[in-house]
């Protein structure tokens, strides 16, 4: 009997299952971390001791405490794709979040009779954008592309222990974050620098009463009327006649454009009009 201890978070889902089920048969203890929301606690091995909780959650510092384990395998993750463009928040705060919680428990292992534990030193790489998912050539499901791509040259340049963030995903949930801009790097396979942002902690928001929702999307648009009068009027002028029409809106970054046409598309979405999406890649933002 191996009288190493090994968590595994996400224990009770497929993958974590089997890996729970090969450490009890090699003679480890085990301890899995999973809250049940996609796996089940019939899929545990009943050698091994299952703690229902969130990763997220503020107590699980005392229950890696107790458990005092000396290998840590984190399966615990949101890894559908469609619910993280759905809900990018929902994706954060586990895939994110939940991680740093994790390592900070296991940081406060120091002192708790843990002292042999190697430290853990790992790297987070996150890019948003379009991905090609699919099985390719008949093997497992992947997902492909340079979103992908970037996430990798992030996670490579990352330091140990961190979460760098790219800037595009930072503008997506940033706000959830204390972060640290970082100076802007060039990566293999892109001609501009990428700009980036080092995660430091889950920012605690005060929303003063309003609705917990994202800060600022769910609030008046102001300082921007005149630019919001003018949308309307070049709608109101093609629509009558079923006229065409092209308005750009341009700016400096982070000066308003997406929240001004989003109020501008929330304006007119009562009306009986087909709204269409596009958004350019930026492999192609030197093309007209």
């Amino acid at each position: 009997m191996n009288d190493k201890v090994a968590l595994v978070t996400g224990g009770a889902g497929f993958i974590g299952s089997h890996i729970v089920d090969r450490l009890v048969d090699e003679g480890w203890r085990v301890a899995v971390i999973d809250d049940l929301s996609s796996g089940h606690s019939a899929y545990v091995n009943p050698q091994a001791e299952l703690h229902e909780i969130d990763i997220c959650d503020e107590g699980l510092g005392e229950v890696v405490r107790r458990i005092s384990p000396d290998t840590v395998f984190h399966l615990a993750a949101q890894i559908s794709v469609a619910v993280s463009a759905r809900e990018p928040l929902l994706d954060a705060r586990i895939n994110v979040i939940g991680l740093l919680n994790l390592l900070e428990s296991l940081r406060s292992l120091e002192g708790h009779g843990a002292e042999g534990l190697p430290r853990i030193s790992l790297r987070i790489g996150i890019n948003s954008g379009r991905v090609v998912h699919g099985s390719v050539g008949g093997a497992e499901t992947s997902i492909l592309g340079d979103t992908v791509n970037v996430a990798a040259r992030l996670e490579a340049i990352c330091p140990p222990g961190g979460v760098l963030v790219s800037d595009e995903s930072w503008r997506s949930a940033g706000h959830r974050f204390e972060g640290q801009p970082q100076e802007p790097v060039k990566v293999k396979g892109k001609r501009a620098k990428l700009r980036t942002h080092l995660v430091l902690a889950e920012k605690r928001i005060s929303n003063f009463g309003l609705p917990s929702v994202v800060l600022g999307r769910d609030t008046s648009l102001v300082g921007r009327e005149v630019e919001f009068a003018a949308l309307l009027d070049a709608y109101h002028r093609t629509t009558p006649r079923a006229r065409s029409g092209i308005v750009t809106v341009a700016g400096r970054p982070g000066t308003g454009k997406s929240r001004l046409v989003e109020d501008f598309v929330k304006e007119v979405s009562a009306s009986r009009l087909h709204l269409l999406r596009a958004r350019g890649a930026p492999e192609t933002e030197k093309e007209p």
